[in-house]
């Protein structure tokens, strides 16, 4: 397994994702609802690994090293030699919505991911 991770700034996001050295085949995203070209992103992950599974959520700060930036996108780029991928989405998030109560399917989303190398 091979990992990069990468910090995405507005002013040079995409000479960034040029930089990615390896042949990611998963890409986890932690984004600002702030940075204003989460769409321009995705669509050259999309163009340039077009094969690639790419998961993301957004962030109340997004923690790159040992630092805690804002209106950016925190990348990590993994290489998986032989990935196993089990993916898994719903429209929902099953939580309690008071504390001691039984949990209920709130109207959030929800995706659980499986990673593996075989």
């Amino acid at each position: 397994m091979k990992i990069q991770q990468i910090l995405l700034i507005e002013n040079n996001w995409s000479e960034k994702i040029e930089s990615i050295h390896i042949d990611a085949n998963l890409f986890l995203l932690f984004f600002s609802p702030d940075f204003n070209l989460k769409d321009e992103v995705l669509g050259l992950l999309n163009k340039k690994y077009p094969k690639s599974t790419i998961i993301g959520c957004s962030t109340g700060g997004e923690i790159s090293d040992v630092t805690l930036n804002h209106k950016t996108i925190s990348l990590t780029a993994i290489q998986l030699e032989k990935p196993n991928i089990n993916r898994f989405y719903s429209y929902g998030e099953i939580a309690p919505f008071e504390e001691f109560s039984h949990c209920e399917l709130h109207n959030q989303t929800m995706t659980k991911t499986t990673l593996s190398e075989c």
